[in-house]
């Protein structure tokens, strides 16, 4: 169904995907697209939305409320380190009230061709170290290390030099 988009924020550990996630859920959640001057061109305009438990069930809630109360404290506490992949859908009713150009090509792609209707946005937050994971996804173990081992000779010589000494008199 085209009114169903899933957005998963990619970065390394530590670098604000969750931050990140809650300010968007802020914004939509509160706000729709208000203030949001990239909308107003486009014609396109988003009522605040609801939010949803994703239907995911080995994934957690995503904690948005503990989060946004965190970072309006003072001073602000940042959310813990994510350790495990969680979620939540925002739904929001959208009117088109159509600008015409290039717009209309992205508008249709996303289903907004429509003048009005309900678009849920599936939210998914994952630790970042998956991300030094994803390398790994067609390859078997011994190709994964053979090629870490290269990057490693490129891109660190000395070090990998001397790992490759205590892997081999590990064995």
């Amino acid at each position: 169904m085209r009114h169903n988009i899933h957005l998963g924020v990619t970065g390394l550990r530590q670098t604000g995907k969750t931050v990140f996630l809650t300010s968007l859920i802020y914004q939509l959640s509160e706000l729709g697209s208000k203030g949001l001057s990239r909308f107003e061109p486009s014609g396109v305009t988003l009522r605040a939305a609801t939010i949803e438990h994703s239907r995911d069930r080995d994934k957690e809630r995503f904690p948005y409320m503990g989060f946004l109360k965190g970072l309006r404290e003072k001073p602000p506490r940042w959310p813990a380190p994510t350790s495990r992949e969680s979620g939540l859908v925002l739904r929001f009713f959208y009117e088109n009230q159509g600008a015409r150009g290039k717009v209309d090509t992205v508008r249709n792609w996303v289903g907004l061709g429509k003048s009005q209707g309900t678009i849920a946005l599936h939210l998914h937050d994952y630790p970042g170290e998956y991300l030094l994971d994803a390398g790994m996804h067609d390859m078997t173990f011994e190709e994964w290390s053979s090629e870490t081992m290269d990057r490693m000779a490129n891109y660190c010589p000395d070090e990998a030099a001397e790992y490759r000494k205590a892997v081999e008199a590990a064995d």
